[in-house]
């Protein structure tokens, strides 16, 4: 499992989120922009928190 910060609502939840996901769905989400790796400061969610 991987750890991702929602960077696009999803399934309800808003950005900003810290969800699990498993390895192949998400690499596909990140493709889509729609997630990145928890605890990388590069993330749109952690910029906007701050």
């Amino acid at each position: 499992m991987v750890k991702a910060v929602l960077l696009k609502p999803l399934d309800g939840q808003p950005e900003g989120t810290e969800r699990e996901f498993s390895k192949a769905d998400f690499d596909r989400l990140k493709a889509l922009n729609a997630v990145g790796a928890a605890g990388t400061p590069k993330n749109k969610a952690e910029k906007a928190a701050k």
